[in-house]
């Protein structure tokens, strides 16, 4: 049987504020098989013995493949937008 952390753990949005801190309290509990899915792969994350994976969430072949072997996904992907108000005009 697998130890915990021996599983495969894949993680969407890993560079993200969020995405990344949640990558750190994994690898400091020792956590050794992160896969992380972003659209780009920054230096700390192959340094750091992340198993990266460039693509989208919202590309189908990409998810399945991001998440072959995964026992846990851990979704932090999210777009935030924007907003202008103007205020008495």
């Amino acid at each position: 049987m697998a130890k915990k952390s021996e599983k495969k753990i894949l993680i969407t949005g890993g560079t993200g504020f969020l995405g990344k801190h949640l990558v750190q309290q994994f690898l400091d509990a020792g956590q050794k098989n992160l896969r992380v899915m972003a659209s780009s792969v920054p230096s700390w994350m192959t340094d750091s013995g992340v198993e990266p994976f460039s693509g989208s969430v919202t590309n189908a072949d990409h998810v399945a493949k991001a998440t072959k072997d995964c026992e846990a996904i851990y979704h932090w992907r999210e777009k935030f937008r924007l907003i202008t108000m103007a205020h008495g005009k």
